[in-house]
């Protein structure tokens, strides 16, 4: 959403060393459930297709909706890209500024949304990561074992970490 593109944070599945699912564009409802369409699919189609009231919702790419812009609609001629996150929306929320709380709540709806569809576990591809997801959680923990419970400075340790800076 905004400056992360759809097609990099759509790229969640299961297990990708397993199996390959091909592409498919997604869809969040405002209930938080998912939709995926793996064919070709016009926006009105959809629309139809997961609404009662067709002039009440519209649909929004995911890479359009940033804070504090206008939120716009896709054309309902317009073709859904496979690979892409959409948001079906309420019609009030059409060309008014997204709010950061409004844009929080659209990014924590479309991760229960995938999570729900993928049985809970998500998996985000990194190319050039160095850290298993095991490695990553060691590392978390470790971090959370050296605080302090009641957020006092007992515990912490306070040993500078300064070098010299050779002239």
């Amino acid at each position: 959403m905004g400056a992360c593109n759809s097609c990099e944070s759509t790229a969640v599945s299961a297990d990708t060393s397993s199996w390959s699912s091909p592409p498919t564009a997604k869809v969040v409802l405002p209930d938080g459930s998912l939709q995926e369409f793996s064919w070709p699919i016009k926006a009105s189609h959809v629309i139809q297709k997961a609404s009662t009231d067709h002039s009440a919702c519209f649909l929004s790419s995911s890479d359009h909706l940033e804070p504090g812009c206008h939120v716009s609609a896709i054309r309902a001629d317009s073709e859904l890209q496979l690979g892409q996150l959409y948001f079906l929306l309420p019609t009030s929320m059409l060309r008014r500024r997204l709010g950061s709380d409004e844009m929080a709540a659209l990014a924590v709806r479309a991760s229960a949304a995938l999570v729900g569809h993928n049985k809970g576990h998500l998996d985000f591809p990194c190319n050039d990561c160095s850290w298993s997801t095991e490695d990553t959680l060691r590392h978390v923990q470790a971090k959370r074992k050296g605080r302090s419970s009641r957020g006092s400075s007992k515990g912490r340790d306070f040993e500078t970490e300064l070098g010299a800076i050779p002239e």
